[in-house]
């Protein structure tokens, strides 16, 4: 009997941006009831915020449902819970609320907690432990990821046993990055860890220390055996300098485990999808992509963050063209946010000083799949943020992945000729399809405001700008009115101050003596940390104590306000129902597509 080819999902990270388009793509996927043949699901940051939300409630449905009475309506019902679901818990600000609670902030001060862990614990209050019962007092396990299918023996085993079912029951792996080692660590209902390298390239190739992969969790140590579901999730979209990593202690003799977001390895969970033997592949990669740059910086941190934006486009690149190539699976389908745009060139000088080989996008109207290109390149740019995304963001990205998944998934033969009856469900997010098709001046301004990190309230609100500035102006003034005498003192007396001679004559001699006993300089460092050694232990106390724990305590109120008078203004914003109210010359336009694409479904 020919085995079915194994279709596999990858939902790439890039935060909320990424769960939201990837809301979309699940969307068209229900609609084409692909989504029971799904056999594993790879996911990666905020592709691990939506996947593992996704899979509890799939988990419930194959559970509650026998296999021949799971329908396709199911799958859309089941993508409209977890797109209602989601747009609650995004837009309460998930990453400002991992602040406003003063006693958790002090617990940063402790190695084995962080930003991270309590990034984990709010997930599973919002999104995760809801699934699995309303009135439930504890944290969603890993383990409890395993599904029982309705009808099937004890124990049944998806990867032996999926074949003779209709809707398949998907394996999920969570992927991380080890700091440890550099390699992917990867969270999945029976065990967790790196996978084995047991080609004979990757044992030449790669001699790293190696963290073997425990079987199963009921081989761990007792505390061990309940790592939570909010924490792998976190772990994987903990991005580096934003989330400290995520730490697993007690696994290793003398090794704390520290793991960052799975995208430092591989962002759009490809590799994972591949080990596991998938035949198909459909990735929906929501993914920040890089933007070239006239003028790069030149200082140290520019060019740093811009090497690892160059390290991560490779990383990516030779992901897909490997898929691409012919190499990897034959059959598969790539959904991305700068699908079908045209990019410019920039002409060069000639040896006659004439401009040659240049070109600009020549494109007028919309995209293939409907989408201006103007609104393509904002929705691309869109913040990679765990924070509050109002409607018109939100609905645009989900509306934007169906989009571009209408388009590409025919193109992939051997994975549509799998779908099942296509039948459009009237998701609440197309009604912004007219908008993205014809952006107004306003829609375009709330996406181009949606790429910054910080100040977007401000950008959209005149009036508070001014009224900010205003306020930050009276309070300098009057502070320098009543510290005036203070503030003309001198900080350091003048005769403290050295001479440029001074100066110079130090630091020569500083130069001169580290030259003359270079020799002996190793040495005695090393003899000076082993007497520094005593008080590096409290130094660190302190640090954790005051920089991850006091100062997050400190800023709890000003956050709390923030979410509690200011978040509201920003979703209040990007109202659907405003952008169409305030559309002017195109209103009626806009109102006249909307009932024709209602008409259509």
């Amino acid at each position: 009997m020919k085995r079915e080819p194994k279709l596999g999902l990858a939902l790439s990270g890039g935060g909320f941006r990424a769960s939201l388009f990837h809301i979309g793509v699940l969307a068209r996927l229900a609609d084409c009831d692909l989504l029971r043949h799904v056999e594993v699901i790879s996911t990666v940051s905020g592709g691990s915020i939506i996947g593992a939300y996704y899979y509890l409630k799939l988990k419930v449905l194959l559970e509650s449902k026998a296999d021949r009475e799971i329908t396709q309506e199911d799958y859309q019902d089941l993508v409209a819970e977890v797109l209602d679901g989601f747009m609650a818990a995004v837009q309460r600000n998930p990453r400002l609320l991992t602040f406003i609670n003063p006693v958790k902030n002090l617990r940063f001060r402790r190695p084995d907690y962080s930003r991270c862990n309590r990034l984990g614990e709010l997930l599973d209050e919002l999104l995760y432990r809801p699934v699995i019962g309303r009135h439930r007092r504890t944290p969603v396990q890993m383990r409890e990821l395993v599904i029982q299918p309705k009808g099937e023996s004890p124990g049944f085993h998806p990867e032996r046993q999926n074949h003779r079912r209709y809707a398949k029951v998907p394996v999920l792996l969570i992927n991380a990055t080890s700091l440890n080692t550099g390699r992917n660590w990867r969270f999945e209902a029976v065990r967790m860890g790196e996978p084995p390298a047991d080609d004979p390239l990757s044992q030449d190739i790669d001699k790293r220390m190696r963290l073997p992969r425990p079987r199963r969790y009921s081989q761990l140590p007792p505390e061990l055996q309940r790592i939570e579901l909010g924490h792998a999730v976190a772990a994987s979209a903990a991005v580096p300098g934003l989330f400290y990593p995520l730490a697993i202690s007690g696994l290793y003799e003398g090794v704390r485990v520290e793991l960052v977001d799975g995208g430092v390895h591989d962002n759009q969970g490809v590799r994972a999808l591949l080990d596991r033997g998938c035949d198909q592949l459909i990735i929906s990669d929501g993914s920040g992509q890089m933007d070239g740059q006239r003028h790069p910086g030149t200082a140290v941190l520019s060019v740093l963050t811009r090497a690892n934006e160059i390290l991560t486009t490779r990383v990516r690149e030779e992901q897909l063209r490997y898929v691409a190539s012919g190499k990897g699976p034959a059959d598969h389908c790539l959904i991305h946010l700068r699908r079908d745009l045209e990019v410019e060139a920039v002409p060069y000088y000639d040896n006659a000083g004439r401009l040659v080989g240049g070109s600009k996008p020549s494109r007028q109207g919309p995209l293939e799949h409907g989408t201006a290109p103007e609104v393509q390149w904002a929705l691309s740019r869109i913040r990679t943020d765990l924070d509050a995304f109002h409607d018109a963001e939100a609905y645009a990205l989900m509306c934007n992945g169906y989009q571009i998944a209408r388009a590409a998934l025919p193109k992939a033969p051997g994975i549509w000729q799998r779908r099942g009856q296509v039948e459009t469900r009237s998701w609440r997010f197309l009604q912004v399809a007219p908008l993205l098709e014809r952006p107004t001046e306003r829609f375009l301004e709330l996406l181009k405001v949606g790429s910054s990190n910080i100040f977007k309230v401000w950008m959209l609100y005149r009036g508070l700008a001014l009224g900010t500035a205003a306020i930050a102006i009276a309070t300098v003034s009057t502070l320098a009115w009543v510290y005036r005498d203070a503030l003309q003192r001198p900080i350091v007396p003048p005769e403290w101050i050295p001479s440029a001679s001074e100066v110079a004559g130090g630091v020569m001699v500083i130069a001169l003596a580290i030259y003359a006993s270079r020799w002996k300089l190793g040495p005695s460092l090393g003899r000076w940390s082993r007497l520094l050694e005593p008080i590096q232990r409290p130094l660190q106390w302190l640090y954790r104590l005051v920089v991850r724990g006091v100062l997050p305590a400190l800023a709890a109120l000003p956050l709390a306000l923030y979410l509690k008078f200011l978040n509201p203004l920003y979703l209040k914003a990007g109202r659907v129902d405003r952008l169409l109210d305030g559309a002017g010359p195109s209103r009626v336009v806009i109102q006249e597509r909307l009932s024709t694409a209602s008409r259509s479904r």
